[in-house]
């Protein structure tokens, strides 16, 4: 993802990044002074029905706590590379960002 985020010029994010009460949550890149982040779920550690239970309510808290969340799987970056940039460019523009 940082390759392709890079590839496409846009901003880098920070990387692996704590926020929440207590640290509760680890972001894979995210953008903090917008308050976006975004996340590539793996297969082995996503998809589960427990796992994408826990996945749905983390981002549904984040969402409460003001954050956008753009979800990729590592299919959408290696195989649609054009799409997910065009997505998180779209995301910085709606939410301020230059």
């Amino acid at each position: 993802m940082l390759r392709l985020i890079k590839q496409h010029r846009l901003p880098v994010p920070a990387v692996e990044i704590v926020i929440g009460p207590g640290g509760e949550y680890r972001l894979d890149f995210a953008y903090p002074p917008i308050k976006l982040a975004i996340e590539v779920d793996g297969y082995v550690w996503h998809f589960t029905p427990e796992r994408q239970r826990r996945d749905l309510q983390r981002r549904n808290r984040l969402h409460l706590a003001g954050w956008q969340t753009l979800v990729f799987t590592w299919i959408d970056v290696t195989r649609q590379p054009l799409e997910v940039a065009a997505q998180i460019r779209t995301a910085r523009y709606n939410l301020g960002a230059a």
